[in-house]
């Protein structure tokens, strides 16, 4: 079961999601590196390169971003693939 970080969820935060949050599972909840993550992931919404790998460009697959929206690289990039 997923939970939604509301906590971490400012009113801007919601604004700027149109008032979604980004649910993450429960064992990536709860620290500051989680919240900047997350913040990171609304930036990327924000400029339009959601869903991009930041490091090849290349597309993150829909899988990936299903079991983290905050996912920041693809699975090539990924340091163990």
């Amino acid at each position: 079961m997923r939970k939604v970080l509301s906590a971490f969820t400012s009113e801007s935060t919601s604004a700027r999601t149109g008032g979604s949050a980004i649910e993450l599972p429960p064992t990536k909840c709860g620290t500051a590196a989680d919240l900047a993550r997350i913040e990171a992931a609304l930036s990327r919404m924000e400029g339009g390169r959601y869903g991009y790998c930041v490091r090849c460009g290349g597309r993150i697959s829909l899988g990936k971003l299903d079991a983290d929206p905050a996912a920041p690289i693809c699975d090539n990039c990924e340091p163990d693939h």
